[in-house]
C-alpha cells in the first residue's frame, strides 16, 4: 500500500519517463530508503531516479525477466544510497548530494557481497563524503588490497579529522609500513607497479619481487619501503623537471643503501636514461662519490663513461681508476670526442623530430643592427658532430639518447645583417625539461642568451630545471 502510495505522489510531481524507472524506483522503497513521510525531503533523489538513465541492453522479453536484470545491475547503486540513508549524523541536504554523486559516478557495478561487506566497514571508519572522492575502479582496487591482507585494516585509522588532501590508503597505514612512492601514485600505478605494491601488501621483501629495474639489497628494500609521500615532492623541489617514478625510488633506495647522499643520488638519477643500466650506474657512481666526486661533476663525467661503456663498448675497470685520472680523461675526451676516422666509421641517424617547436626572435643589436636568434632541433647524428665540432664540446655522444628519443637536442644560433649564422648554444631537452645548455668549450649562456631561452621555454611549455 505504502509502495502504491508513495508512486502516486511521485506521478503527480514528475512525469514517469518510463515503467522501468518506476521499478527502479520502488527498490529504493523496498530497502526503506524513500519512504512516504520522507518524500518531501528526498525530491531531488526521486527526480534522480526517474530521469536515470536504464541501459537498453537490460531490456528483456518480459517485463518480469528485465525487472530482475535492472534489479541485479542495479542492486549496487541501491546499496550506496541505503549507506547513506542510514547515516544518522548527516542532513537530508548532504544525503540529496551523496546520493547525487552515487548517480553520477554510476556505482552499480560491483555486486560482489564481500566488496558491499568492505565499503559497509569502511563506511563505519571515514565519511562518505571522503569515499567518494575515489572512483569505482579505484575502490576495487583497495578492496583487492584488502582481500590480499585483512590485517591491514584491522589497524586504528590514521587521522580520526582526514583532510582533503590524505590518501585513503595512508589512512588505514599507520602501523603497517608501505612506500609513499605507492602512496603518492598508487591510483596511476601501471601493471608491473602493481605487481610489485601487491607483492609487498603479501608481506614479501621488496628485493623478491620479480621483473625489477635492479637488483635489491635487502638494506636497500628496507630503505624503499620506508619512503615518506613526501620523498617524490624534495625529489622535484631540487629543481628537476621529472617525476621520483617507482622505478626511479629503486634505483634511489640503492644509491642510499650504499653510503650516498640524497643530494648526488637526486642528481644521478636525473641523468640516467636508461633504467636497465642502472644497476652499473649505481655501483659505478658510488664508488666515485666515496673517492670524492661531487654532483656538479656528474655531466661531465656521466657523459664520458657512457660514451666509453655503451657507445664503444670498452671494457673499462672504473672501480680501480683514480678520481684525478677519471676527471682528466673525461676534461681531454670532451674537449674532442671523435676523431675524424671514427666519423668517417659512423653512419647517419636521423632522428625522430620533436614536438617543441623551433623559435626565432629579432633583437636589435649593438650599432642598432638587429640581430636574429634562432632555436631549431638538431635532427641527425651529423648535426650533433657538426655542433660539437663548431663550439668545441662532446654532444656527439648523445646521438643514443636522441636515436631512443630519451633527450633532444637543440641549438641556438645567430644571424647578422650579413646574412651570416653561427652557432652559439647547445641546449638538451628532455620530456619537458631543459637540463643543459652550453656554449663553445662548454661555457654557461650569458644573461641575453637566458632570456631568450626563458621565452621559448614559456611559449613552449618547457621548465629550466639547469
Amino acid at each position: 500500500m505504502e509502495n502504491i502510495q508513495l508512486k502516486r505522489e511521485a506521478s503527480n510531481n514528475f512525469q514517469l519517463p518510463s515503467k522501468y524507472n518506476a521499478y527502479l524506483l520502488s527498490l529504493f522503497v523496498e530497502e526503506k530508503i524513500i519512504a512516504v513521510e520522507n518524500t518531501q525531503e528526498y525530491v531531488l533523489l526521486i527526480k534522480s531516479i526517474l530521469n536515470f538513465r536504464i541501459d537498453k541492453s537490460l531490456i528483456r522479453e518480459t517485463d518480469m525477466e528485465t525487472e530482475r536484470a535492472i534489479k541485479e545491475r542495479y542492486h549496487f547503486m541501491v546499496f550506496w544510497c541505503k549507506l547513506i540513508a542510514d547515516k544518522p549524523n548527516l542532513s537530508y541536504s548532504q544525503k540529496n548530494r551523496l546520493f547525487n554523486a552515487v548517480m553520477d559516478k554510476k556505482y552499480n557495478k560491483n555486486n560482489s557481497l564481500k566488496f558491499h561487506s568492505f565499503i559497509s566497514a569502511i563506511s563505519e571508519r571515514m565519511n562518505m563524503d571522503y569515499i567518494f572522492r575515489y572512483s569505482l575502479a579505484e575502490l576495487e582496487f583497495v578492496f583487492k588490497i584488502y582481500e590480499l591482507n585483512p590485517a591491514i585494516f584491522e589497524y586504528p585509522i590514521l587521522k580520526t579529522n582526514i583532510n582533503r588532501t590524505d590518501n585513503i590508503l595512508e589512512c588505514f597505514f599507520k602501523d603497517y609500513i608501505i612506500s609513499g612512492l605507492f602512496l603518492e601514485n598508487f591510483f596511476s600505478l601501471n601493471q608491473t607497479e602493481e605487481e610489485w605494491f601487491l607483492h609487498l601488501i603479501k608481506g614479501e621483501g621488496m628485493h623478491k619481487a620479480k621483473n625489477l629495474p635492479i637488483p635489491l639489497t635487502k638494506k636497500a628494500a628496507h630503505i624503499f619501503r620506508n619512503f615518506s609521500r613526501y620523498e617524490p615532492k624534495n625529489f622535484r623541489n631540487r629543481g628537476g623537471n621529472s617525476e621520483l617514478s617507482i622505478e626511479k625510488g629503486f634505483i634511489l633506495a640503492s644509491f642510499l643503501s650504499l653510503g650516498v647522499s640524497r643530494e648526488f643520488s637526486y642528481d644521478a638519477i636525473e641523468r640516467i636514461f636508461n633504467t636497465n643500466e642502472s644497476g652499473f650506474w649505481v655501483t659505478t657512481l658510488s664508488n666515485f662519490y666515496k673517492k670524492g666526486l661531487f654532483s656538479e661533476d656528474l655531466p661531465l663525467v656521466m657523459d664520458y663513461i657512457n660514451d666509453q661503456t655503451f657507445n664503444l663498448n670498452r671494457k673499462v675497470n672504473w672501480k680501480r681508476k683514480t678520481l684525478d685520472n677519471l676527471i682528466d680523461e673525461a676534461v681531454e675526451w670532451h674537449s674532442g670526442t671523435l676523431n675524424e676516422y671514427q666519423i668517417s666509421q659512423a653512419v647517419n641517424v636521423v632522428f625522430e623530430k620533436s614536438s617543441i617547436s623551433n623559435y626565432s626572435i629579432e633583437i636589435p643589436g649593438i650599432n642598432k643592427d638587429n640581430q636574429i636568434y634562432s632555436i631549431k632541433q638538431l635532427s641527425s647524428s651529423n648535426e650533433l658532430y657538426a655542433e660539437g665540432q663548431l663550439l668545441y664540446h662532446c654532444v656527439y655522444s648523445y646521438r643514443n639518447f636522441c636515436a631512443s628519443n630519451s633527450c633532444q637536442i637543440f641549438s641556438m644560433s645567430i644571424t647578422d645583417q650579413a646574412n651570416k649564422s653561427r652557432p652559439l648554444l647547445t641546449i638538451e631537452v628532455r620530456e619537458t625539461g631543459i637540463y643543459q645548455v652550453r656554449g663553445e668549450y662548454n661555457r654557461d649562456p650569458y644573461d641575453n642568451e637566458l632570456e631568450i631561452i626563458k621565452l621559448w621555454a614559456k611559449k613552449e611549455g618547457l621548465t629550466c630545471c639547469f
